[in-house]
C-alpha cells in the first residue's frame, strides 16, 4: 500500500474533489517514471521508442500512449484510465515504478507528522551533505548521461554554474534514471489555497516539495558539450535544485537553491507578468537594452556558455522600481 505522504513525494499535482473532499494525486511524469522514452519526427509521428531503456516497436509505443491515460493514487491504490492499453498490461509496472521512486523515509511517520512538524526536536546545525564519490581531486567528476553519448564523462565542476554543477552532482550519485529535487519555496507558496491547506495539514505547509526530475532532452546535436547539455537541463529546474537520492544535500545543494539565474525567455515572462503598469513596451524597451545594461536596465550577471543570465531578484527589485516610477 503506498500512503499519501509517499505519493505526494512523487506525484505531480494533488486535486480534491469539491463536494466528497476525495484526495487524489495525479503523476503527470507517469511516462518517465515507467521509462518510457520516445523521439518523434517533425511531423509528430514517432520515430523509435524504448522502455526502460529497451527497445520497443512504434506501435506498442502509440497504444501506451492511446487514450491519453492519466495515473493517479487515490486511497492507498495506484489507478489508471480504465480500457487504456496502460491500465491493461502495466499497471504492475506503473506501481512498482512509483513505490520505487518513493523517497527513502517517505511516509514512514503518521500522517499528521512531517519534517516541519519534529522542528522541536534536535536537528544539526547545518543540512546533512551527501558525498559524490566520484568527485575527483582535481576538481572534476565523472558522471554518465541519462541519454546522449555514452561513456564515461569528465566534467569540470568549476566551469559550471551552481544549478548545472548540482545536476552534475546528482547524475553522478544516482543508480535512477530520474534525479530527485526539491522547491526553494515552501507548499504554501506553492498551493496558496484552502484545499492545499486541507491536503497537507498543518506544518507541512512550511516545507519545500520534494519531487523528480527526467527531462535528459536530446539537446546534443549542433556540437554542445556535456558542460552546456548540463547548464541547459539546469535552466529547466527554475524554482527547484538538485538532492540526493536519499533527501539529503548534495555538496551544492544549497548554492544551487541560492542559483536564481533566469535565460533571457524567462527574465521576458517574469518581467511581463510584474510589469502590467509599465506596458509590453517597456518590457521590450528592456529587452534591446538589457544586455548592456543601459538606462538603469540589470544587466546579465553571469554566461553559461549557451545564453546570459539575469538574477531574478535583481528583475523583481527593478519591476518595483518601474511600478514605483509610473504611480
Amino acid at each position: 500500500m503506498i500512503t499519501r505522504e509517499q505519493a505526494a513525494a512523487v506525484g505531480s499535482r494533488p486535486w480534491i474533489h469539491p463536494s466528497s473532499g476525495a484526495v487524489r494525486i495525479y503523476f503527470d511524469n507517469w511516462a518517465d517514471l515507467l521509462g518510457l522514452q520516445v523521439t518523434r519526427y517533425g511531423t509528430g509521428n514517432i520515430a523509435g521508442a524504448t522502455l526502460a531503456g529497451e527497445p520497443i516497436s512504434n506501435a506498442e509505443a502509440r497504444r501506451i500512449l492511446a487514450g491519453d491515460p492519466k495515473v493517479w493514487w487515490q486511497d492507498g491504490t495506484i489507478h489508471i484510465t480504465r480500457g487504456t492499453h496502460l491500465a491493461e498490461r502495466y499497471h504492475a509496472a506503473i506501481t512498482a515504478a512509483i513505490t520505487a521512486a518513493v523517497p527513502a523515509g517517505a511516509g514512514q511517520e503518521p500522517a499528521t507528522t512531517t519534517e516541519a512538524s519534529v522542528a522541536a526536536r534536535p536537528q544539526p546545525t547545518t543540512p546533512t551533505t551527501t558525498a559524490v564519490r566520484v568527485e575527483l581531486p582535481d576538481g572534476t567528476i565523472e558522471l554518465v548521461m541519462p541519454r546522449g553519448p555514452k561513456g564515461v564523462h569528465r566534467v569540470d565542476l568549476a566551469a559550471l554554474t551552481p544549478r548545472a554543477r548540482a545536476l552534475a552532482e546528482a547524475i553522478a550519485q544516482t543508480q535512477l534514471r530520474w534525479i530527485r529535487i526539491k522547491s526553494v519555496a515552501p507548499l504554501r507558496d506553492l498551493y496558496a489555497s484552502q484545499e492545499a491547506a486541507a491536503f497537507f495539514g498543518g506544518d507541512a505547509l512550511n516545507e519545500p516539495r520534494l519531487g523528480t526530475f527526467e527531462s535528459w532532452a536530446d539537446n546534443f546535436g549542433g556540437g554542445r558539450t556535456v558542460e552546456q547539455v548540463l547548464e541547459s537541463e539546469a535552466r529547466k529546474l527554475h524554482g527547484w535544485y538538485p538532492i540526493a537520492d536519499d533527501g539529503t544535500d548534495l555538496p551544492s545543494s544549497q548554492a544551487a537553491r541560492a542559483d536564481d539565474g533566469l535565460t533571457p525567455g524567462q527574465a521576458f515572462r517574469l518581467l511581463a507578468d510584474l510589469s502590467a503598469g509599465v506596458g509590453r513596451a517597456g518590457v521590450e524597451a528592456w529587452m534591446r537594452t538589457a544586455t548592456r545594461g543601459l538606462d538603469g536596465h540589470p544587466p546579465p550577471v553571469r554566461h553559461n556558455g549557451l545564453t546570459s543570465l539575469w538574477s531574478e531578484q535583481q528583475l523583481r527589485d527593478y519591476a518595483r522600481l518601474q511600478h514605483a516610477a509610473v504611480a
